[in-house]
């Protein structure tokens, strides 16, 4: 699934990455049809329906419609996740898929409604609001926000499961489930992967980093001015409101 951030660029910077993908891309919500530079990949789809041990799997991806406020969405068309997921679903169970699987990008709130209004959905794995959940001690200095997988029960009755794993690659999102013949849960465990010096690193990714870390120490330690007073650049107050760092770079901008 899309995030918000592959639309920092706009589609022009979305675009290469797409042609390059070599892996599904989902997005149920999205109408590119006026966004030709996008459009033209063919690379996004609504859903994937993927054969694990013989059964048919759909995962259906979703992505924020607050991208087009906080990203550069050019002129592609967002709507409302919940309607356009069940149209989806409800065409893959059509064709005979029983095991759904909603992937997304739209906070824990969101996640939540999906699984509670969209009959047939089974899992729900979301992000956007880094959402931290655990079911037993936690491991490290983040509070859990609720169990993992959070439980959802629809009108029906039928239960639904919600996961999100945190932010920063910190943990890696870990889960077991046992589906009956005809797709229904019969037994579903994990929990989150704290990623941490227990874990072996990955050779290939550290030359790669060797490569390239003296060109990025060498602008880390380019001094490029000075300041009377800390300068906040913190993500969390700068998106909501204006921050003495965000007006720097601005008066920065206009100055050059």
């Amino acid at each position: 699934s899309l995030g918000n951030h592959e639309f920092d660029d706009g589609p022009a910077g979305l675009a290469p990455f797409l042609n390059a993908a070599t892996f599904p891309i989902v997005a149920a919500n999205l109408d590119l049809s006026k966004e030709p530079l996008l459009a033209g990949t063919k690379k996004i789809q609504k859903s994937v329906v993927l054969d694990v041990a013989g059964h048919k799997v759909g995962v259906v991806g979703y992505l924020t419609p607050e991208t087009k406020v906080i990203a550069q969405t050019g002129e592609v068309i967002f709507h409302e996740e919940v309607e356009a997921i069940r149209e989806e679903v409800e065409r893959l169970r059509a064709e005979g898929v029983k095991i759904l699987i909603a992937l997304g990008h739209s906070g824990f709130g969101v996640d939540k409604k999906i699984a509670a209004e969209v009959d047939g959905i089974d899992l729900v794995i979301g992000g956007h609001t880094n959402t931290f959940l655990w079911s037993g001690k936690q491991p490290d200095t983040e509070v859990p926000e609720g169990l993992y997988p959070t439980e959802v029960t629809q009108k029906s009755g039928r239960k639904a499961y919600v996961v999100q794993a945190y932010a920063y690659t910190k943990y890696l999102g870990n889960l077991t489930i046992d589906f009956d013949e005809e797709g229904e849960v019969r037994n579903i465990i994990g929990s989150p992967i704290l990623v941490d010096n227990s874990i072996p690193r990955a050779k290939d990714i550290l030359d790669e980093l060797d490569t390239l870390r003296p060109r990025i120490q060498e602008l880390q330690n380019k001094k490029v001015g000075s300041a009377k007073v800390l300068l906040d650049g913190d993500s969390k107050n700068c998106r909501r409101a204006e921050c003495n760092f965000g007006n720097l770079i601005v008066d920065a901008m206009v100055e050059y």
